[in-house]
């Protein structure tokens, strides 16, 4: 088997598994109904998800990441727009590769 074929199984096999997910929530959804409860659960998953993923990255974490962290914290509680403080993080983190570039 090639490389090619066994890139084209493996998205194959993650199409499948998004559209599993996707179909799933769809008719567990429609199955629950809708509540103020479960509204709230559902307005607070996404930021569950973020964390479960920054969360392990925090630990090894370079002083211009932890910089550009701090600095989308305060855009986005300034500003209250997410796109602003990913763009502003997203900022420092290029400027440190742009400053390595120029003194290199």
């Amino acid at each position: 088997m090639t490389v090619e074929e066994r890139f084209a199984i493996a998205i194959g096999i993650m199409a499948v598994v998004a559209f599993g997910c996707r179909a799933g929530g769809l008719v567990v959804g429609s199955r629950l109904g809708e509540s103020p409860k479960l509204r709230r659960l559902f307005n607070v998953l996404p930021a569950c998800a973020m964390g479960a993923v920054l969360g392990p990255s925090l630990v090894a974490m370079t002083v211009v990441q932890c910089v550009a962290l701090v600095v989308s914290a305060l855009v986005f509680l300034a500003s209250r727009r997410f796109l602003l403080a990913l763009a502003s993080g997203t900022a420092v983190l290029l400027s440190e590769r742009w400053i390595i570039a120029i003194l290199a």
